[in-house]
């Protein structure tokens, strides 16, 4: 899904706090009539919810069906649910606009500032769809669909015209979704953020299917057919260079350490590091892998076994520049400490966050923030800001 027409409401992440109005196994039952069921198929859970927002989630245990979860949001009635593929997150959307997205111990809420009239996961539940109207004035409507990430994350608003949006669904693919607009079915097509790389003659691509919450990613050597496949669980993103393929991905079980995978063309690991930044962009060059959240940067200055020098087997390969992990921050400069996970990051905010990176071998890395144009600016530097960082004397240095 591209996210380069981001509108709405921003996504506001809360804690466990989220769920001080949950009770577990508590045999209380509906009081009002229900008026939505989901069904998660993988752990085989009901969950129903009634006219006056109480929710409960059914399991069945020694033949009968227990209430395992309560949920009440008085004021609001529920106006769909849903499980992602792997059964391990719920939304919840309610007609007032509030959204409720994952698990019990990790939950997100948000708010799309319209009446919700429908919510659908793509086949995967990497998407989450959201059917939205808005009355405008006693003649006309405002329907829109919006996309969402699983972490909250506002990925894509659909405008739509000014007729009753009432429902949507996808197909089986991802790739198309269908909405209800009064008496008409209108079909759109859909384009995912493929991820892909290539190395050497090697074609790397990752896929997910309906059975498996886990990423295959395949490298297929396009020269000999040959295709090798490894599966990772909660894929970020992938990027290559010369001989390596480098993946970023969720720790595992942690939703706020992240490990980034170097591979070679066939897939086998040549080494791994965690992190506690999170990999919204990431490259890679020859000799450094460079990740960078909104906020932050963070250099790995990486060696593979094949290409170390006899000098550097009889020195015990140390690491060429003092510190092989650098962090900078864009408001902040360089990090006090070389290592990435060392300590807490002093902020996590910034006006203008990183939307890309690129890096040349060795050399340079080029960062580019998401602020537009400033008033009467002229040269395209001011126009698209840039942050030039140069890899040079064993550190990172701010090049004007």
């Amino acid at each position: 899904m591209c996210s380069s027409s981001k509108q709405g409401v921003d996504a506001k992440a809360v804690g466990l706090g989220a769920l001080n109005n949950f009770t577990v196994n508590q045999p209380e039952g509906h009081k009002g009539r229900v008026k939505v069921l989901s069904w998660n198929d993988r752990y085989e859970k009901l969950t129903s919810s009634d006219e006056t927002g109480f929710t409960i989630v059914w399991i069945l245990h020694n033949g009968q069906w227990l209430e395992e979860m309560v949920n009440r949001h008085s004021g609001s009635v529920v106006g769909g649910m849903c499980w992602n593929s792997d059964g391990q997150k719920i939304c919840i959307v309610y007609e007032d606009g509030t959204i409720i997205v994952g698990s019990v111990d990790d939950i997100i809420r948000l708010d799309t500032g319209m009446k919700i009239v429908d919510a659908q996961w793509n086949h995967c539940g990497s998407v989450l769809a959201i059917a939205c109207c808005q009355q405008i004035n006693s003649s006309q409507n405002m329907s829109a669909v919006q996309f969402y990430s699983p972490f909250g994350e506002h990925l894509r608003t659909l405008s739509l015209a000014s007729k009753q949006l009432l429902g949507l669904a996808w197909d089986g693919t991802g790739c198309r979704i269908a909405l209800a607009l009064d008496t008409l079915v209108l079909f759109a097509n859909v384009r995912p953020e493929y991820k892909w790389a290539y190395v050497r003659n090697t074609l790397v691509y990752a896929y997910t299917r309906r059975e498996n919450a886990e990423h295959c990613v395949t490298f297929w050597n396009t020269k000999n057919g040959d295709k090798t496949s490894k599966f990772v669980l909660g894929l970020r993103g992938m990027s290559a260079c010369d001989d390596v393929c480098l993946l970023s991905a969720f720790a595992d079980n942690s939703q706020e350490m992240y490990k980034l995978l170097l591979c070679n063309d066939i897939g086998t690991q040549l080494d791994c590091k965690y992190v506690d930044i999170e990999p919204c962009h990431i490259a890679v060059t020859g000799t450094h892998v460079v990740v960078a959240s909104r906020t932050e940067i963070y250099v790995w200055h990486y060696r593979v076994a094949r290409r170390l020098t006899a000098m550097d087997v009889q020195q015990g390969a140390k690491p060429r520049w003092d510190g092989r992990e650098k962090v900078y921050h864009i408001d902040h400069g360089l990090s006090s400490s070389d290592c990435a996970t060392s300590e807490k990051k002093a902020s996590t905010t910034t006006k203008d966050p990183i939307c890309c990176i690129a890096a040349l071998d060795k050399t340079l890395i080029v960062v580019g923030l998401s602020a537009g144009g400033l008033p009467g600016a002229a040269s395209p530097s001011e126009l698209f800001p840039l942050i030039l960082l140069c890899l040079s004397g064993g550190g990172l240095v701010l090049k004007d």
